[in-house]
């Protein structure tokens, strides 16, 4: 993914968990609610979102699975 992605010299890669990240970035006493969402890869011509008002947010295609993405948001 980094060849596909990363070329360009202002690229950055970070290697880490989702465990760290939570306890990195997700403060209980900040103003805002983040979460950690799991990126959902889906066929569009079948598929459909659900009741969550954040998953259009975190879908993708189902031609981008291998990226294994993670998405920060902020409420």
């Amino acid at each position: 993914m980094w060849q596909l992605y990363g070329a360009e010299r202002n690229s950055v890669c970070i290697f880490t968990t989702a465990g760290k990240l939570n306890q990195q970035l997700l403060d209980e006493s900040s103003t805002y609610k983040m979460q950690l969402e799991e990126v959902h890869y889906l066929d569009h011509a079948v598929a459909s979102f659900d009741e969550r008002a954040i998953h259009p947010f975190v879908s993708k295609s189902l031609a981008f699975s291998f990226e294994k993405e993670l998405r920060f948001s902020c409420l």
